[in-house]
């Protein structure tokens, strides 16, 4: 028969004074208070584990005791901790592990605390490399409006597609297709990365835009190359102020986007060299981007340092110097020169592109020249080129064009040969030793003398 123990009291918990070694008071069936060196009192409760066994020296087979900590008198009373030892003996007499228990009520209370509201910083933190503060802020826009208010206090478990699909229905009555599409992407996402730490077994919300049928979006309206001279024309002898006409043209000559050309800086061209360098942070990929200038750019920049003053943007707010112009101001300028619903600012991108391409020049030059990244992932890690020699010739060749379209009525016919790439000090300098370019040299007689003096 097992020895009884007698019961411990507060005032010999109290009392007990630390020494050498760890000391043990036990209070009997397994609860033991643990007297630290420091002097510090830890509860655990000893036990043998259930439905396991191992075998002593003798080959016999023995139970496996468990240590599992309580927590620390006084802060864990000693009748809170009798409490807990009935309760867990309560689950040891139905064969149920303690440790266990306890580490999946755990999971499951941690699972229930975890919400979008909890983890949203987090996951801004990590799940976005080196974001814009303006992507940032859309983001947060998006959760703040259309997703927390109906998700952001339930848990992430609980998180169901139709739970989701009521809280994003109503951005598809509203007919806010492009702000539906974001929320659904955002969603996923998010669920994807709770996914991955644990928080959830798997993304429900995987796919959800599918529900809503989504469709596509629309590539920006623009017009075809033929008609490049009556759009110079329209834009030359329109009623918008010389310096919106001057973006507009700035934007179609350098291939950059709205946004890029109205806060285009003084501080980052080198007009010595025609080099238009744009910091990461002013481009929508967040990737540094150089814009090689032809003569028909420097010639509108010329023109824009007549009216600088000492502001810093090249295109500065009409009524604050000290800001840039709109990014929508080329755009409601063209819908007033008669273009809404058929040309856009940023069509004026895919008009430069469709050209250049219907000319036959390299397609890597013209992506790289629209600051497009690779669709090929692997080869956007490797492929780390400029393409310096065949951008410059590229840039040169479409200033070239937009002169030759500016002074006809009618667009000419585009050449059907692939222009020479001829050297220059800036790209001999950079790129010295190099040929990778393979454009063909311009040299039988079946071409016009327009479209010799358009290929330079």
């Amino acid at each position: 028969m097992p020895k009884k123990i007698p019961p411990l009291s507060d005032t010999t918990l109290r009392n007990a004074k630390p020494g050498d070694k760890q000391k043990f008071l036990n209070d009997g069936d397994g609860l033991t208070f643990r007297v630290e060196k420091t002097g510090s009192i830890t509860v655990l409760l000893r036990y043998t584990v259930p439905g396991k066994k191992k075998l002593n020296k003798k080959g016999e087979p023995i139970g496996i005791i468990n240590n599992i900590k309580l927590g620390n008198y006084p802060s864990l009373s000693l009748t809170g901790a009798r409490e807990l030892r009935a309760k867990y003996r309560g689950l040891l007499a139905q064969g149920i592990d303690p440790a266990i228990w306890r580490r999946e009520n755990h999971q499951k209370t941690l699972q229930q605390s975890r919400t979008i509201n909890s983890e949203f910083e987090s996951w801004l933190t990590l799940n976005f490399t080196d974001p814009k503060p303006k992507y940032i802020k859309t983001i947060r826009g998006q959760f703040k409006n259309h997703i927390l208010p109906s998700l952001g206090d339930v848990p992430l478990i609980n998180i169901t597609r139709s739970i989701a699909i009521d809280c994003l229905s109503p951005l598809k009555v509203a007919g806010k297709t492009a702000t539906l599409k974001d929320c659904c992407e955002l969603l996923s996402r998010f669920m994807a990365w709770s996914t991955d730490r644990g928080y959830v077994e798997h993304n429900r919300l995987h796919g959800i835009s599918k529900h809503f049928k989504i469709k596509k979006g629309k590539h920006f309206p623009t017009i075809a190359p033929s008609k490049m001279s009556e759009l110079l024309s329209d834009i030359n002898h329109s009623t918008a102020k010389a310096q919106t006409k001057n973006a507009i043209l700035f934007q179609l000559a350098t291939l950059t986007r709205p946004n890029e050309t109205a806060t285009a800086k003084w501080e980052h061209f080198d007009l010595t060299n025609k080099v238009w360098r744009i910091p990461a942070e002013d481009m929508k990929m967040n990737k540094p981007h150089t814009v090689f200038l032809n003569d028909y750019v420097v010639n509108i920049l010329q023109e824009q340092q007549k009216v600088r003053g000492s502001g810093k943007y090249v295109f500065p707010h009409n009524k604050i110097p000290t800001k840039h112009m709109s990014a929508s101001t080329a755009n409601c300028a063209i819908k007033r020169m008669g273009y809404k619903g058929v040309l856009v600012a940023h069509g004026l991108r895919a008009l430069a592109s469709t050209t250049m391409n219907e000319v036959g020049f390299n397609r890597d030059y013209i992506e790289a020249s629209l600051s497009h990244l690779d669709d090929d992932e692997m080869r956007r890690i490797y492929n780390n080129a400029e393409y310096i020699v065949g951008r410059h010739h590229l840039s040169q060749w479409w200033g070239n064009w937009l002169s030759v379209c500016a002074d006809k009525l009618n667009t000419p016919p585009l050449p059907l040969v692939i222009p020479e790439v001829r050297d220059n000090p800036y790209t001999r300098l950079k790129q010295r030793g190099q040929n990778d370019d393979n454009y063909y040299t311009v040299g039988h007689t079946g071409i016009s003398a327009l479209q010799q003096v358009a290929m330079g």
